[in-house]
């Protein structure tokens, strides 16, 4: 079951948040965070990246996986240390 959408609902509201401002922050196409968003269709990898990073969370928890709290994520291309998971 794919629950990006849910995770990714949650993570604006957390956040505060808005599709408006998520676009505005990651240059993704509004009509792409409204797909996003009813779960129609998923981000690629640059893009879910992009998004993870602007909601500070982890893109593994955004795709639904299960992850450690805590842990240091690292981007597979450039190596930089996303940022930790915030704590709910």
């Amino acid at each position: 079951m794919n629950e990006l959408h849910v995770r990714l609902k949650e993570a604006m509201e957390h956040n505060r948040i808005s599709a408006a401002d998520l676009c505005r922050k990651t240059n993704i196409h509004p009509s792409d965070i409204s797909r996003y968003l009813s779960g129609e269709r998923s981000p690629n990898a640059y893009k879910l990246l992009k998004i993870a990073g602007v909601l500070e969370v982890n893109p593994y928890w955004l795709m639904g996986m299960e992850t450690n709290l805590g842990k240091p994520c690292f981007c597979p291309w450039c190596g930089k240390e996303l940022p930790k998971i915030k704590q709910r």
